[in-house]
């Protein structure tokens, strides 16, 4: 015979509003395109996603400076460095992902947290690093 639960008092799930409000931060919605990585990442560095494009262009510089690196990261996008570099380059087209917070975060020098809920919500806050 099964033992009985006790009886706990479940407390509901806060929603992702309320859990960025607890720790003073809010959400900012951004187009669903595949520039939104970088209008979130643009948005968190300079209060706007006007320079989206921009911020994608010096990722991508930084990743093709660093190619030595970058390159073997890549064998998960079908291994063509070269059709990587142009579609990631390429705004509209390719969207960020892993590859490209990673070169984010080396650039700029900063500790990049995703909050996300199961919707697939994906919300970016970064701090600097000493």
């Amino acid at each position: 015979m099964a033992t009985p639960k006790p009886n706990i008092p479940v407390k509901p799930k806060l929603s992702l509003n309320q859990q960025l409000a607890n720790i003073g931060l809010k959400q900012y919605p951004t187009a669903h395109d595949h520039n939104c990585f970088y209008a979130a990442l643009c948005y968190c560095m300079y209060g706007t996603v006007q320079e989206h494009a921009r911020l994608r262009h010096e990722i991508m510089q930084y990743i093709i400076q660093n190619g030595d690196e970058y390159s073997q990261l890549i064998t998960g996008e079908d291994g063509r460095w070269d059709e990587y570099i142009q579609r990631q380059s390429t705004v509209g087209l390719g969207w960020g992902g892993q590859i490209e917070l990673k070169a984010f975060t080396e650039m700029y020098k900063v500790k990049v947290t995703i909050y996300s809920e199961r919707n697939r919500k994906h919300l970016l806050f970064f701090n600097k690093i000493p």
